[in-house]
């Protein structure tokens, strides 16, 4: 059996350790660790582009420039034009809609008779801040069964555009959005 020494950090790391433990970022995309900076980056095809920028042996303020250097740099590369809105919209990414396309929906509905009929609808859905919080909203637009489809599905399509257009140039970047144009 062999004796194996028990790892122990050096007396910087453990100051580094020390200093860390319940550490919080101001910055967006980069966290805390006790012996390196983490930046992490949500990338146009929904991933994620992680790299760390070690602080023992420059110390956490070098490591922090350069980890800020470092996003700044691949976020302008993988976002282009989109970057600031990326790294100065803290919710951004919760409120991006999947599809740019209305779901369709079926209610269902008893009349006094016992008769049971269905209705189809173009359902819009988006998220609205209220009071300080995001609140859902949606919008029905009927088009019965079958009757005026077209139509139903334009007004919807209109207003998924509408309360989305602040979001279009992150949607078009991440290809969420084929650019058809409904009048």
């Amino acid at each position: 059996m062999m004796n194996k020494k028990k790892h122990t950090l050096s007396p910087r790391a453990q100051k580094l350790r020390a200093e860390w433990t319940g550490m919080n970022s101001e910055h967006r995309f980069i966290s805390h660790s006790f012996n390196c900076v983490k930046i992490h980056i949500h990338t146009p095809d929904d991933g994620m582009y992680n790299r760390s920028v070690g602080c023992l042996k420059e110390g956490r303020e070098k490591a922090l420039k350069e980890a800020i250097k470092q996003r700044n740099k691949v976020g302008k590369e993988l976002w282009g034009n989109c970057w600031s809105m990326v790294l100065n919209y803290p919710s951004l990414f919760e409120r991006l809609p999947h599809s740019l396309e209305p779901d369709i929906i079926t209610k269902k509905r008893t009349l006094h008779s016992g008769e049971v009929r269905t209705t189809d609808y173009y359902i819009v859905r988006w998220k609205e801040i209220v009071d300080g919080e995001y609140k859902p909203k949606s919008r029905l637009f009927s088009h019965g069964n079958g009757n005026d489809k077209l139509s139903a599905y334009s007004k919807a399509k209109k207003v998924m555009l509408e309360v989305n257009k602040e979001f279009l140039p992150v949607l078009k970047k991440m290809g969420r959005f084929n650019i058809i144009k409904v009048n």
